[in-house]
């Protein structure tokens, strides 16, 4: 899709056969789970369950599918050795499927 960074530079298809399809699927499942967790929040503030789905608020998909594969090693801060440097994820919610490693605050 083109929201929100422009244009997915998808690899052919030849390439990796249903690669796109199965990418495409699983952010429909986050966009949908994204607006149950945003319902649950609002339920848990003590608002209107629909007062995130206001016009205005996400209008357009605050989300991108990223794919990280993270380096299986510890973190080291002073030797600046990191599995993926540090950054910062943007949105609402950031879901991850993780294989329970630790390092995720």
């Amino acid at each position: 899709g083109d929201v929100p960074y422009g244009p997915t530079p998808w690899p052919a298809e030849t390439s990796i056969q249903g690669f796109r399809e199965a990418c495409e699927h699983y952010a429909a499942l986050l966009v949908r789970r994204s607006v149950q967790l945003r319902r649950c929040l609002a339920l848990s503030l003590e608002l209107p369950v629909d007062f995130f789905d206001a016009p205005g608020l996400f209008d357009r998909a605050p989300w991108l599918l990223g794919m990280v594969h993270y380096l299986p090693i510890a973190s080291d801060v002073q030797g600046k050795t990191y599995g993926i440097a540090p950054h910062q994820d943007d949105g609402i919610f950031t879901l991850l499927h993780t294989d329970g490693s630790p390092g995720l605050q």
